[in-house]
């Protein structure tokens, strides 16, 4: 079973895959751990700034890179590319399901 990551706070995408490619090796030789990449969360002020004012960030800030980048996310999990669905994810997705439209 493959556990999906998500680089968070990174300058770049390239940045976010090499972080992922860091501990993916990590996890691999040392937990015998499988990894997925579904991808990056660029830091953000506005993110910072939505969690300040408690309000999710894809609706205060929707045109950010984040915000982008979350939705880009949320896709590849309703889509199926994170297999699992239980735990968060479960959770995860059964929210994004019932907001789907929304985002």
């Amino acid at each position: 079973k493959k556990i999906n990551v998500v680089s968070n706070r990174v300058a770049n995408e390239k940045e976010g895959q090499t972080l992922f490619q860091n501990i993916s090796i990590v996890a691999s030789q040392f937990l015998n751990i499988e990894l997925n990449y579904l991808g990056s969360l660029p830091q953000d002020a506005n993110a910072t700034k939505a969690v300040l004012q408690q309000q999710p960030v894809s609706l205060s800030f929707p045109n950010t890179a984040f915000s982008k980048s979350m939705r880009h996310i949320a896709q590849l999990l309703l889509e199926g590319e994170g297999d699992s669905k239980s735990g968060f994810t479960g959770l995860f997705l059964n929210l994004l399901k019932s907001r789907k439209g929304r985002l």
